[in-house]
């Protein structure tokens, strides 16, 4: 792959689209990044629904579809970004997995954690299912994929892992382990100012931070703890040692 700035890149003798250069790099497309025509992402009227309509007559259409996932990106539409996501992955049917597993990873600061926790499960199970665990008005492609009473017992088979979903401790663990350190950590440090009582919140932050050698991190959160009461500074404390006697404080 060819690291640059862009969402969409090229092979070495290429040069990546002038206009995209605030993108990040996501895919990879051998010989004719061109055909993507995403200076229209500025110029065309109602881009949105003109795609959207395009993917519906022509869904096995690639090129649209990464259209689609980009001009949602650049617009910051999470919950159309997810929409755009779970209807690739519905065309790809299981297959391409080292695309839609990168393609992901580039995603992923555009989604939220529940979103993002669906794909990553869906990448890692194959059910189809998965995909439409939360609802999502913005996905077209999984109608008609299964019958109503198949679909409803599916569903009622994943109860609990749908309340698993919404668990910040479940989230940050998977995150984990597909190595998505940085969202694990994010999770973490939201869930636990809400729920500060939570133990296990603290032991696997600090974990993380004991990992990652996050000072930084461990100091930001240790004082907005600090500030409405730590129950367990006990906990802290003894990272803050293990970082002072490396010379890291």
């Amino acid at each position: 792959m060819i690291t640059t700035d862009c969402l969409v890149s090229c092979q070495k003798d290429e040069q990546p689209l002038t206009e995209l250069a605030h993108y990040e790099i996501a895919f990879l497309f051998a010989k004719t990044p061109q055909q993507l025509n995403l200076q229209w992402l500025s110029t065309h009227p109602d881009l949105l629904n003109f795609l959207v309509a395009g993917i519906s007559k022509r869904p096995r259409n690639l090129i649209t579809h990464v259209q689609r996932i980009c001009l949602c990106y650049q617009r910051n539409l999470s919950d159309h970004l997810y929409g755009a996501m779970v209807d690739l992955f519905t065309v790809l049917d299981g297959h391409a997995d080292d695309f839609c597993g990168r393609l992901l990873d580039k995603v992923l600061p555009k989604l939220n954690a529940s979103h993002a926790y669906l794909l990553n499960q869906y990448l890692y199970d194959k059910d189809i299912v998965t995909l439409y665990m939360v609802q999502n008005s913005f996905a077209m492609m999984g109608k008609g994929l299964l019958g109503t009473a198949q679909f409803i017992t599916k569903l009622a088979e994943n109860d609990a892992h749908v309340a698993l979903i919404n668990d910040p401790l479940v989230l940050a663990r998977d995150y984990i382990e597909y190595s998505q350190f940085q969202e694990a950590k994010a999770v973490l440090e939201s869930a636990i100012l809400e729920t500060p009582a939570h133990k296990e919140l603290h032991q696997d932050l600090l974990e993380l931070y004991k990992s990652l050698q996050d000072v930084r991190g461990f100091l930001s959160t240790s004082d907005s703890l600090a500030q409405q009461g730590n129950p367990f500074p006990e906990l802290w404390s003894e990272l803050s040692d293990f970082f002072s006697a490396r010379k890291m404080l």
